[in-house]
């Protein structure tokens, strides 16, 4: 809602007052009021789903409603233009299970130690069960950490959610899992859990954790619960694949004999008869609930896939040679059957929801071998289309040139959707035809990946000449943000925040198995000042299964400055090399944008590198975030950090994300 009133009291004598209430309208959701130029603008606070996440208006999804304040009181926070500024009197923190994280309270303590007696009484009292603590633990995740089975029965008869992430996007299931004894796991899933919570960082659903540890009696019990039996994490792996690793055979053999309940519906259930053209298609989705979808005919003797969006109807063509793997990346079931590969017999495909209605279909074609699942993105936008879609070029207008990638040119682009929305773009246009094979590897690199701190590929032309078009990220590239002084920096708050979010995008491709092998500032772009996403992943490699690293075999321009010693000596590209270039990149956000080694050749850094010596201690730059920078610059690649450990701490001094004045009551 954007609805402007006269001259209201007391919210308008000052431009960016505001305060958040209940929405009267939206159970769940909340209303923003925000004073500017004597009016009241009021917006709409959208609730996403499970857990604390929010978006005001259609802006960008943020994790905890405290984050989504902050964010908004930053200069260029606001999407609806006005920063927020003090909060109207009388008000109070917000609710514990709008956060992101708090602080600890008397029942996490009770929690960790186990104390029945003092849980139970707090209970009785009506103490807040979802409060969180600085990690984003509840006490129901608390309680599953520590093994205590009888304080988690206690906490979900009493009410508390059963589910719900940390900041590590961990769910209580995936602590329960980890201990042998399957009652936890029992409690939870009958209070609701969902078995398939995927961990954020690997796409680890509980079984997978109780599959690796070799818990066979929690296997058991979350199978017989109807939990998947084979869906993957990011690096394709299956839970049998996870016990074997262990030497759990009694573990393998009850994943790999266990026999799928009978499906739900057959190919007749979702494929519709020619007469149901894109006009009837929408008709029929416009009212169904989110993923509900069917096939049909298209006008060129192809099939098209019609799905209900969150808000939008997406219509996607079917293609049956290159670009098939868009289809396998929409059709195939990651979350819903947990099938090892795509049917050869697709008459028992099963879907969640569908569209039920008669069919005739005989030519489906082939489906490449589907990829792994990627996270929702917190940062998607309500009117920009989420999934990877093959668009016609009369789709795209072009306009100026933004700058040169690794294989053609960058522009800035406005494409015209299948619901008729205009969505400002970046368009990246192949330069040659030779460069080809490597423009398209940078483009099936990009299809897969979902991640907040990470540019979205939105779509992909195919020309000609050939484009990717992917989400426009206004303020440009970081370093010259930095460079030019485009905005205020601030080496406390902002610096921090953008290396906890470069180390968790760069954790969410290791996970992955991907090697970035060009983060650099340049290569970082800025959605506002509060986010900043990885880009260019035209040098970037997927990792073959058993192997931690990749050996280029072909020349061509590499950025020697940002490369660790064993990538300039022997061609090698691992997490680690990518760790040493995110050492760098931090040196140039201290900086402020400065050239590291100055005018130094790529041969004589690597010789000051081989010395011993490193780049100096930035001004002003903390002496935590220096020795950050040189844990990341240790010869040895198995002695630098991961990229997990990075977030962790950046995330330690991020803490400035929190509302001033956000005490973490009780009740």
């Amino acid at each position: 809602m954007d609805m402007r009133e006269k001259q209201p009291e007391p919210l308008a004598r000052e431009d960016g007052m505001f305060l958040v209430r209940p929405s009267g309208s939206s159970p769940g959701d909340f209303a923003l009021s925000v004073a500017e130029g004597g009016q009241v603008l009021h917006l709409q606070v959208h609730r996403h789903r499970e857990d604390a996440f929010f978006s005001v208006d259609g802006g960008p999804v943020v994790h905890g409603l405290e984050e989504l304040v902050y964010q908004s009181s930053q200069e260029g926070g606001a999407p609806w233009g006005q920063p927020l500024g003090r909060p109207c009197p009388g008000g109070g923190p917000p609710p514990a299970d709008t956060r992101r994280h708090g602080r600890t309270n008397l029942l996490h303590r009770a929690t960790r130690q186990g104390d029945l007696v003092v849980v139970n009484e707090l209970l009785r009292v009506g103490y807040a069960t979802e409060a969180k603590d600085e990690q984003g633990h509840t006490a129901v995740h608390l309680a599953c950490l520590a093994g205590h089975t009888e304080l988690l029965a206690a906490l979900l008869a009493a009410g508390a959610a059963p589910s719900g992430p940390d900041i590590c996007g961990r769910h209580p299931l995936h602590y329960a899992c980890e201990w042998p004894d399957a009652e936890m796991v029992k409690e939870l899933l009958s209070a609701g859990a969902s078995a398939q919570a995927r961990d954020a960082d690997n796409g680890w659903v509980p079984l997978h954790v109780a599959a690796a540890r070799g818990h066979l009696d929690v296997v058991r019990a979350l199978l017989d619960h109807g939990a998947p039996a084979r869906p993957r994490t990011l690096r394709h792996e299956l839970p049998a694949d996870l016990a074997a690793q262990g030497k759990h055979t009694d573990c393998v053999h009850l994943l790999e004999t266990y026999e799928r309940p009978a499906p739900t519906y057959t190919r007749t259930s979702w494929l519709h008869p020619p007469h149901v053209d894109r006009e009837c298609a929408t008709r029929l989705l416009s009212t169904a609930e989110e993923g509900t979808f069917l096939l049909r005919r298209g006008r060129r003797s192809s099939y098209v896939l019609s799905l209900a969006g969150p808000t939008s109807i997406y219509h996607f063509e079917i293609h049956s040679q290159v670009w098939c793997i868009v289809l396998s990346k929409l059709i195939y079931p990651h979350n819903g059957d947990g099938l090892a590969s795509i049917p050869t017999n697709v008459t028992w495909f099963v879907e969640k929801n569908v569209c039920t209605g008669p069919i005739h279909c005989s030519m489906l074609g082939r489906v490449d071998e589907p990829p792994p699942v990627a996270p929702r993105s917190l940062t998607s936008q309500r009117q920009t289309p989420t999934m990877t879609a093959v668009i016609s070029r009369d789709s795209l207008s072009l306009g100026q040139t933004l700058g040169e990638g690794e294989y053609g040119s960058v522009l800035q682009g406005v494409w015209l959707t299948s619901e008729g929305t205009e969505v400002s773009v970046a368009v990246k246009k192949l330069r040659e035809v030779s460069a080809s094979e490597g423009f398209a590897r940078e483009a099936e690199l990009m299809v897969d990946l979902r991640h907040p701190c990470i540019v979205r590929l939105l779509a992909i032309c195919l020309g000609p000449p050939l484009m990717m078009v992917q989400e426009l990220l206004p303020l440009g590239s970081l370093l010259g943000y930095l460079q030019q002084g485009c905005g205020p920096v601030s080496l406390e708050e902002d610096v921090p925040r953008w290396a906890h979010q470069v180390a968790c995008g760069m954790a969410y491709l290791q996970a992955r198995r991907f090697v970035h092998r060009d983060l650099a500032a340049r290569n970082l772009l800025l959605a506002s000042r509060m986010q900043v996403k990885i880009s260019d992943f035209g040098l970037s490699r997927a990792l073959t299964l058993g192997s931690d690293y990749y050996r280029a075999t072909t020349g061509g321009r590499w950025p020697l400055k940002w490369y660790a010693p064993e990538s300039v000596n022997f061609g090698t590209f691992s997490h680690a090399s990518d760790a040493w270039s995110f050492g760098i990149t931090l040196w140039e956000m201290y900086t402020l944008g400065e050239l590291p080694y100055g005018s130094l050749t790529g041969v004589q850094v690597l010789a000051l590198v081989e010395r011993g010596e490193r780049l100096a201690q930035p001004d002003d730059c903390p002496d935590w975030a220096y020795t950050a920078m040189k844990h990341c610059w240790r010869f040895c690649p198995d002695e630098r950090p991961p990229f997990s450990d990075l977030a962790v701490l950046f995330a330690a001094h991020s803490s400035r994300h929190l509302c001033a004045g956000c005490d973490d009551n009780a009740h």
